[in-house]
């Protein structure tokens, strides 16, 4: 099975780095178990916390 490629990134708001996308055997990024912020963001990847955050708010 092909996976789209880990990232390594930053966290645009609070700067934590994280690796974006799936896990080993996985097809979606980790983050499309979670809820999508509303409304959306414009940023690039966020990381759990702070997805989770958004979200809470």
């Amino acid at each position: 099975m092909d996976q789209p490629p880990r990232r390594r990134t930053r966290c645009p708001r609070c700067g934590k780095e994280f690796v974006c996308g799936p896990e080993k055997g996985e097809k979606l990024c980790w983050c499309a178990a979670l809820p999508a912020p509303d409304p959306p963001t414009e940023e690039d990847c966020l990381c759990r916390d702070c997805l989770v955050e958004l979200k809470n708010s």
